[in-house]
């Protein structure tokens, strides 16, 4: 009965936000990274950071279409990323950014920031969203995975990293 269980279609949530339960049945692979090495944050000089501001709203990110990021039916999404918010911010919180798109318009778009009375100010704070795939359009469809910081004050962002979750055969 369990072995059926498999068979059938995948799982779809009608919540905000999905929850990735069932990692051991998935093979992991890094799809993108970014550790920043080559920037430097001269006011704090901290190295290796992509500073967001009112002229950097949206950080480098992933841009792939469905037929590079898997073969499956459905792939899971996990995006992460370090998130360093200033003593005294009071701006609205940066959000990781996760969503297919279909001729540039975005469909099965998800946001995840990290809660008020959680930040932890002028220290790393991680925001991680798990993803899973919607039934795309077509294979040309594309996965765009980045930060976008909504205020004007400065924040670093730090370790953008996106695994895919393929089904094991």
């Amino acid at each position: 009965k369990e072995n059926d269980k498999k068979l059938l279609l995948v799982e779809r949530s009608v919540e905000t936000y999905e929850h990735f339960n069932n990692e051991e049945d998935y093979d992991k692979k890094i799809l993108y990274q970014n550790y920043f090495e080559e920037r430097t944050d001269t006011t704090t000089n901290t190295k290796g950071v992509f500073i967001m501001d009112e002229n950097n709203t949206f950080s480098p990110g992933i841009d792939i279409k469905y037929k590079d990021l898997t073969n499956h039916d459905h792939a899971w999404i996990r995006g992460s990323a370090r998130v360093f918010i200033p003593d005294k911010y009071d701006e609205e919180h940066p959000l990781l950014v996760v969503s297919f798109h279909y001729k540039n318009k975005p469909y099965h778009y998800r946001t995840l920031g990290i809660k008020k009375e959680e930040i932890k100010y002028n220290e790393w704070n991680e925001i991680k969203i798990d993803y899973l795939t919607p039934e795309v359009r077509t294979k040309e469809d594309n996965l765009k995975v980045y930060l976008w910081h909504r205020g004007k004050k400065k924040v670093l962002l730090d370790d953008l990293i996106v695994y895919v979750y393929e089904p094991k055969r």
